[in-house]
């Protein structure tokens, strides 16, 4: 998964204090859009005054921006060649006319002219800092889990309505793997008391490596909707419900399986629903519902750190209703999310719409920036006009493109690699999943299925940490529906409970969740801020008022 907050990048932004340098900045782009030059070259392109030029020259040498290299002889003369340096890059990417355009053609310049030997690191940190710039908001997430998931549920419960049959085999595999994992299939043979050939039947279909895409490529990215075109939105939940169990290889290169995020959440719904309707005789491992959570909770911490990882905090400060707060997660009889109050009754309605809306958001932003690069790579590549993609403004780096001599694609792999990561990221099924590599070679293949999981898993869990804690953020107590298959002396228990002194006793007590939280409360605050000024500019707009 691409982030942006892993690597501390200098903003190379205070270098000059007052009115924007244009003839320096345009210097800098020729620099990188054209490699190494001299004075006397960059002089006849910008078609400048020789003495503004050179002025701005040793501006720029001076604050580390551009280097003077070899000395050549032009026209009976000795002159230095410049070239732009790393502290240079980040400042053309850094200034207010950088739009995604001008971030590509500043990508390939550096990869066309400067990158000779493969810099994936400096790669990295280019992209980190263009983004951290371009987001709106700090959410990384380009999915919404939580609807396909919610789509997952429906699918298995219509292919298992209500244990008319027993138990599924399907069912006991999932719960042996909830509370004992990974397991081998001997292990599982053992535990569950089905045949070799039921539980091989049963990986299969749960299992993301032989799940095969049957969506058409394109390099168009579909990023007004979750996932991808509405016609195809069923696929996505058939591949995400192929992915409830994760194969591993252990140490000793024995194959074992363990739940991934999806699977234990489903489980979670599945023994919360069987809870609600008072059939907790359905469950294949006998324990009570209560202890049943602890247990998978405590067996998976690592799947969802800032909550299993700090489940002592949670049960100490919430008592029961740490579990029970799962419900608009979970929402085992689509009850919980219709009941929520907004935020003008005290409730959280709103903050819970709003993380959806973010990550949607974030998806259009990051789809649009990758849509224009296929673009730009058509121009760079085969040299195809794609004039209407020129910016308004006229400084040089928005007017201009990179000035290729021959195409060094070696240059590029990682390049094309960091690209390749955030598509499969926006459009997996699209563009195939088992094109995922190794982050640290290109050349060495892993087990693409299970990195790639892994990917969404971590989306999962930031997207479910979050509509946790802000389903804390409100004033009422608990609602009604909570007392559904509680106990009179747990209902009673949580309902002396207040959500938000819980919260604010949660945050005071963790620096992860409340840096978490603090992270989510500032874009909640944008977004909010965005809606509002949207509001008002469509009310201003009538000049009836």
């Amino acid at each position: 998964m691409v982030q942006t907050a892993d690597i501390t990048v200098h903003l190379a932004q205070n270098w000059y204090s007052k009115k924007r340098p244009k003839l320096q900045f345009d210097i800098l782009a020729c620099l990188i859009l054209r490699g190494t030059l001299t004075k006397g070259e960059t002089e006849n392109i910008l078609k400048k005054r020789h003495g503004d030029v050179i002025k701005s020259f040793d501006i720029l040498e001076k604050k580390n921006l551009i280097r003077r290299g070899e000395r050549i002889v032009r026209k009976g003369r000795l002159q230095y060649k410049y070239s732009i340096t790393m502290e240079g890059i980040k400042a053309l990417i850094n200034d207010n006319f950088t739009n995604p355009l001008n971030f590509w053609k500043i990508i390939y310049g550096f990869c066309n002219h400067y990158n000779k030997e493969g810099n994936a690191e400096q790669i990295d940190k280019y992209f980190d800092l263009f983004l951290q710039k371009y987001l709106y908001y700090s959410n990384c997430n380009y999915l919404y889990l939580q609807d396909i998931f919610n789509n997952i549920s429906k699918l298995w419960f219509e292919e298992y309505p209500e244990n008319q049959h027993g138990i599924s085999s399907e069912q006991k595999i999932l719960e042996v793997l909830a509370i004992n994992s990974p397991l081998t299939i001997d292990h599982l043979v053992n535990k569950t008391n089905l045949d070799r050939d039921t539980i091989n039947n049963i990986l299969l279909k749960n299992t993301g490596e032989f799940f095969i895409s049957e969506i058409r490529p394109s390099r168009k990215y579909h990023i007004f909707n979750n996932t991808t075109q509405t016609n195809k939105n069923k696929l996505y939940t058939l591949y995400f419900r192929h992915n409830l169990i994760k194969k591993i290889e252990n140490e000793n290169s024995n194959t074992q399986y363990t739940l991934t995020l999806f699977g234990v959440i489903f489980i979670l719904k599945l023994i919360r629903y069987y809870n609600i309707e008072d059939k907790e005789k359905y469950y294949f491992n006998k324990l009570t519902f209560l202890d049943y959570f602890d247990k998978i909770s405590t067996f998976y911490r690592e799947k969802i750190p800032l909550i299993f990882g700090k489940w002592n905090i949670l049960k100490d400060i919430l008592k029961n209703y740490a579990i029970y707060n799962f419900d608009l997660i979970l929402d085992p009889k689509d009850i919980f999310k219709e009941n929520q109050l907004s935020v003008s009754l005290e409730g959280s309605k709103e903050l819970y719409d709003g993380i959806k809306e973010i990550i949607l958001q974030t998806r259009q932003q990051i789809g649009e920036f990758v849509n224009l690069e296929a673009q730009y790579n058509m121009e760079y590549i085969f040299d195809i006009d794609f004039s209407d993609m020129k910016n308004q403004n006229d400084d040089y780096l928005s007017q201009n493109t990179v000035a290729v001599g021959s195409k060094m694609f070696s240059n590029y792999i990682h390049l094309k690699f960091k690209i390749n990561q955030i598509e499969k990221i926006l459009n997996p099924l699209e563009l195939g999943h088992t094109d995922f590599f190794d982050l640290n070679s290109i050349n060495n293949p892993v087990n693409k299925p299970a990195y790639e999981i892994e990917i969404f898993e971590k989306m999962f869990a930031e997207e479910i940490s979050a509509i946790y804690y802000f389903n804390l953020h409100n004033n009422k107590p608990f609602n009604f529906e909570s007392h559904l298959g509680l106990a009179e002396k747990t209902y009673k228990q949580i309902m002396l409970i207040e959500p938000t002194k819980c919260l604010y006793q949660i945050l005071i007590k963790d620096k992860d969740i409340r840096n978490f939280y603090v992270k989510w409360k500032s874009d909640l605050i944008k977004l909010n801020k965005k809606t509002f000024n949207n509001i008002n500019n469509r009310f201003d707009s009538f000049q009836i008022f």
